[in-house]
């Protein structure tokens, strides 16, 4: 089976595998040109319901233990981390 590195809608090039004859390819090609890849997909999904705030990782240990982070987003440089903060629940 062949890889394809496909650009997504937002940007990001989609690296998949598609099954099937060159017609069912091209249409699969063309849905994923078409949407976001699944990380920004996420993130959509998460933004819906959450503020993203970028913390400082001890600020997330010490405040936000319990809320879910972005995934992937921890930045190992400034020692920040994206953490989703419900839009219904009030911080410090």
């Amino acid at each position: 089976m062949t890889k394809y590195n496909i650009h997504a809608l937002c940007g990001h090039i989609v690296t998949v595998e598609i099954p099937g004859n060159k017609e069912e390819v091209q249409k699969k090609k063309k849905e994923i040109e078409n949407s976001e890849c699944s990380k920004c997909k996420n993130r959509t999904v998460l933004e819906e319901e959450n503020t993203i705030k970028t913390v400082s990782y001890s600020e997330y240990k010490d405040i936000y233990i319990g809320c879910e982070t972005v995934e992937g987003s921890y930045n190992d440089e400034d020692k920040t981390i994206d953490v989703c903060v419900p839009k219904n629940k009030r911080w410090r």
